[in-house]
């Protein structure tokens, strides 16, 4: 079993760099209004303009989300790559699973926030330049809010391809993950403006929740609760795995 450098998987991340300057190629060639607020400019160019109900806007929905597609790619396998025909030697260095999983949970929050962090100020640097005023507040409260919700929302998703990675290997993991994102937009668009959908769905992004802070802190805290559940899921299950009998 090769066990990757911590390193290399931080380095792995930047990859969002050039592909949210890819994805903004229009924005920079046209720019953004200037009249509009920050913190909707911002939101729009991020997860697009939906109309609800209109399946049509699907497809530029699943574009928007390429970030999370990505994240899944590049470390679809952080967890699971420790989990491969000599998994059962490795392992017997490792006290409790459990501990262990927890760690390597927070070491992709790490990422994920890396992640977060670059594509949200890359795409406020973007639409800064055209912007004719911007509140403060606002744009605190919207960056704070876009980092907590996508942090989490990565971390949920790459915990659950890395959980099914282990369970029948790396492509059917990325493919599965990639499925309930699939889905779940499919709910997003269909019922956009409901408020249920709103908070449970994570892959509903409705600027409403911009106004509220209320309905961002919820929506944030069902996320948060989702990869809370996954995690201790996964623990349950890596705690009790044959590891000797899977090496065989």
């Amino acid at each position: 079993m090769k066990q990757k450098n911590g390193l290399f998987s931080y380095q792995k991340i930047l990859w969002i760099v050039p592909y949210m300057l890819f994805m903004s190629l229009e924005v920079l060639a046209l720019g953004s209004e200037g009249e509009d607020m920050f913190s909707d400019v911002l939101w729009q160019n991020l997860f697009g303009r939906i109309v609800p109900g209109d399946m049509r806007t699907m497809i530029y929905t699943i574009t928007c989300m390429g970030f999370l597609f990505l994240f899944c790619i590049l470390l679809g396998n952080d967890i699971c790559q420790f989990f491969d025909d000599i998994s059962d030697v490795y392992f017997t260095r490792v006290a409790d699973r459990r501990s262990w999983l927890v760690k390597r949970c927070g070491r992709l929050g790490v990422c994920a926030v890396i992640y977060s962090g670059a594509i949200v100020l890359i795409a406020s640097m973007i639409i800064l330049r055209d912007l004719a005023f911007t509140p403060v507040s606002d744009a605190v409260f919207t960056v704070l809010s876009l980092l907590a919700l996508l942090s989490v929302l990565l971390v949920t998703v790459a915990l659950i391809a890395n959980w099914v990675s282990i369970c029948f290997g790396t492509n059917v993991g990325l493919c599965v993950s990639v499925a309930i994102l699939l889905i779940l937009d499919v709910f997003a668009v269909l019922y956009f403006d409901n408020t249920v959908n709103m908070l449970f769905n994570p892959v509903c992004f409705n600027p409403q929740t911009l106004y509220s802070h209320r309905l961002m802190g919820m929506k944030i805290g069902i996320n948060a609760a989702y990869m809370t559940l996954v995690l201790a899921a996964m623990c349950w299950h890596i705690d009790r795995m044959n590891l000797f009998k899977r090496s065989k």
